[in-house]
């Protein structure tokens, strides 16, 4: 089994990403991704096809609902970062799943 090795000292770290934001109906939501914001972005993206419709920072006020996508942090500071994450969120994922995007979209346009 081959794998990378950690050098000591030297930080895995990344900034996390700014959050994704998507409109579904009248409602703001932010996606929020502690690393790159790969995952943040994939999840956008299916919202999108289910509906949803991209927004820019400079357009909109504060998110009405914002959603963090729990991963594995890398170091202490990632772990940290996460854990706000977590805390302020209105819901947590594990993962980008389509049947969730397609259900939440259609939650969101029938309230």
């Amino acid at each position: 089994m081959k794998r990378s090795l950690h050098i000591l000292g030297e930080s895995r770290d990344t900034a996390a990403a700014v959050p994704v934001l998507v409109v579904i109906g009248t409602r703001l939501v932010a996606i929020e991704d502690p690393h790159d914001g790969v995952r943040a972005h994939q999840l956008a993206e299916l919202l999108v096809r289910e509906g949803g419709a991209w927004a820019e920072p400079s357009e909109t006020g504060s998110a009405d609902l914002r959603i963090a996508l729990r991963s594995t942090p890398e170091s202490n500071e990632a772990r940290l970062r996460a854990e706000v994450l977590e805390e302020t969120a209105d819901l947590v994922l594990g993962s980008v799943r389509p049947a969730f995007a397609r259900r939440f979209v259609e939650a969101l346009r029938a309230s």
